[in-house]
């Protein structure tokens, strides 16, 4: 493994979290529904913008501006959080998930910690990253 994927995985945790209430709501963005509800909330915002369809990447993108404005859209309409597939590691996903308050530490959504390990413990998820960052090959279909 080269040093620039050592050093990307090295504080770099895989953990599994069980919802411990179902019916606390996490929403996913890969979801079409949910980009729709968005598109509708964030009409104006949207427009402003030039922009027709929202992307699973826009709520989760570099353009901190329009995920915040995605974020509030999610957090006034009482979601707990928000559901993405991962960049780095194929099949797995993040969660970013809202405090009760504002900086009280205190998450919206209850979650049980499965499993957790370092990525580097992980030979799938060091490859993943590997071929994320482009320093292997795509894994053949």
């Amino acid at each position: 493994m080269t040093i620039v994927a050592r050093d990307r995985l090295r504080n770099r945790y895989v953990a599994e979290l069980i919802p411990s209430h179902p019916d606390e709501l996490v929403v996913d963005v890969a979801h079409g529904a949910t980009r729709t509800f968005l598109e509708d909330k964030l009409a104006s915002e949207l427009t402003q913008r030039k922009i027709t369809h929202l992307k699973i990447g826009d709520a989760i993108g570099t353009d901190r501006a329009l995920s915040r404005h995605i974020s509030r859209a999610f957090f006034e309409a009482g979601c707990n959080g928000i559901l993405a597939p991962s960049a780095e590691h194929a099949g797995s996903k993040t969660i970013a998930a809202f405090e009760t308050h504002s900086v009280s530490g205190r998450l919206r959504v209850s979650l049980v910690l499965g499993s957790v390990q370092l990525a580097l413990e992980r030979s799938d998820v060091a490859a993943e990253a590997l071929r994320y960052l482009g320093m292997i090959p795509e894994a053949a279909p």
